[in-house]
């Protein structure tokens, strides 16, 4: 089963069923030693992801 498809039906299936979404960065990852390329890659993502957690309220 693929991740899409596994979490899906945990999300239709599991009354309590609940989501993580974020940004994994690697320790060894370049931006990590860049300060506004990090802060750039941060603010990216709460972009992304604000519709997601306005969706949830």
């Amino acid at each position: 089963m693929t991740f899409n498809a596994e979490l899906s039906r945990k999300l239709r299936e599991v009354k309590k069923g609940e989501v993580t979404c974020g940004l994994r960065i690697d320790k060894d990852d370049p931006v990590l030693h860049d300060g506004e390329m990090l802060l750039s890659v941060i603010q990216e993502t709460f972009e992304t992801l604000l519709p997601l957690y306005r969706m949830s309220f």
